[in-house]
């Protein structure tokens, strides 16, 4: 599962790892607004995929980080993200997956003309974050934007993070609001430069064209 992914995605995919998927967008940017093995694979129909919004994801990954079974949201109402399912009801039952991809019903508090959309959540068991620095004591600080990263992180039962180095403390308590993730929620943790290549890693490393 993911929220949105690019090449990690692509790499797994082409590498024979991934056999199921739901995401909301596996694309390279301008290089490819689809990822390239991720689109043969589903049109060969090697792996089953579930697609959802960007923020559908997001949200089902907040509601594991919160601990609750879903999540409300208007997000996706009369669309055919709501009208369409990825995976057959035997496909679910199968692979221990909840019996809908999602459940549209009344507003139970305000009446039956308000439609909310139930969004099961999100617990992996293991999520895998790319961050600039780590604390040699395991604080995770991240610089831009983390789109679902913490949430996704709080979701998992456990987390891996790869860093582009690993900083002393005094680092760490000169920008305290980098800080994203505490030691608790990240163990192991190990230094990768350049792990995200050839995606970029906000002011660490550039695209790599190339490649």
């Amino acid at each position: 599962m993911a929220h949105s992914n690019g090449q990690a995605l692509d790499t797994l995919v082409g590498a024979g790892c991934v056999s199921r998927i739901e995401v909301a967008y596996g694309g390279n940017g301008r290089f490819a607004p689809t990822c390239v093995r991720f689109r043969k694979a589903v049109e060969r129909g090697e792996i089953a995929v579930e697609d959802y919004s960007n923020y559908q994801m997001a949200l089902r990954f907040l509601a594991g980080a919160l601990n609750v079974p879903f999540i409300p949201t208007k997000s996706g109402l009369h669309t055919d993200l709501v009208a369409r399912q990825g995976f057959s009801a035997q496909y679910r039952a199968a692979n221990g997956m909840p019996d809908q991809k999602l459940v549209v019903m009344p507003d139970p508090f305000d009446g039956a003309d308000d439609d909310v959309v139930l969004l099961p959540a999100l617990k992996p068991d293991l999520a895998v974050v790319h961050a600039q620095s780590v604390g040699d004591d395991g604080t995770v600080r991240i610089k831009g934007l983390t789109f679902a990263d913490l949430e996704q992180a709080k979701a998992a039962a456990a987390v891996v993070v790869t860093c582009e180095e690993i900083v002393r403390p005094p680092t760490c308590a000169s920008t305290p609001t980098r800080t994203r993730c505490r030691r608790s929620w990240s163990t192991p943790w190990c230094a990768c430069p350049s792990a995200p290549t050839p995606p970029p890693a906000a002011t660490s490393t550039t695209t790599t064209r190339r490649f």
